[in-house]
């Protein structure tokens, strides 16, 4: 699913912007790929927590829930790496039509009781009620508060590596050091991607400024995973417009 070295992504230790573009289109590709969606604004839309839904799923773990052309802006708290953790979890079959999509995550997770989930505002954050020993708590690493936040005509990506870069220099532990010569997305060529925002956020959580990087650019999902030393961090919009360059006017 994803694969790691000690500093994260195996490619991001390559330093060449081949492997940057390699590094961004992957992590399209995992988090998009059990799904279609729609062009952004014509369909495939961000779901609200009241929102009306229909879910199906099928001998898998709760992640794997579908809500057809739907997506759910989502939070994952891994409490081990995805390799060793997703195979153990329990398999549910399960179709549910008609219910908010509150109502549906509360079925999803009763059938899944090592997860609880709350709402972030229209990110659906799951927390595990699992630790492992020797592994940095992720839900104790995210609740560190950051006394500033700030990104200006970012996407998803930089703004998860300016995150990591911001709570380093506010004295914040727990995550990856910054990516020595990091490349902003939107300088490596002569093209960038379609969709950028901007956040000035003041004394929020980093799990609540990961929410409003998803929030930037909905649907998408962000993800934690505890290693030892740190706790690694990743973001990717659902939407197809990820895919798509456009060359810079």
């Amino acid at each position: 699913m994803w694969e790691f070295c000690s500093h994260g992504f195996c490619c991001q230790s390559r330093g060449t912007r081949t492997m940057r573009i390699r590094l961004v289109l992957l992590i399209m590709m995992v988090l998009c790929a059990s799904a279609s969606v729609a062009a952004y604004g014509e369909g495939g839309l961000p779901l609200s927590m009241d929102d009306q839904v229909s879910v199906t799923i099928s001998s898998a773990p709760f992640l794997a829930a579908k809500f057809k052309d739907r997506r759910l802006n989502r939070g994952i708290i891994y409490y081990e790496h995805p390799k060793l953790q997703l195979p153990k979890m329990r398999r549910m079959t399960m179709a549910i039509s008609s219910v908010t999509v509150r109502v549906a995550l509360d079925e999803l997770l009763r059938g899944d009781t090592t997860y609880s989930w709350v709402a972030d505002g229209n990110v659906a954050v799951f927390i595990p009620r699992i630790k492992i020993n020797g592994l940095l708590d992720p839900t104790k690493t995210l609740s560190q508060i950051m006394p500033r936040f700030d990104v200006t005509d970012s996407n998803i990506v930089d703004a998860v590596e300016e995150l990591k870069r911001q709570a380093a220099k506010q004295g914040l532990t727990g995550l990856p050091k910054p990516t020595k010569g990091w490349i902003p997305v939107s300088k490596m060529s002569p093209y960038t991607y379609d969709w950028q925002f901007s956040l000035h956020l003041k004394n929020k959580s980093i799990r609540e400024c990961l929410d409003a990087i998803v929030e930037g650019d909905p649907p998408a999902t962000w993800i934690a995973i505890p290693f030892p030393g740190y706790v690694f961090i990743a973001v990717s919009a659902s939407n197809p417009h990820m895919g798509r360059l456009r060359r810079k006017p």
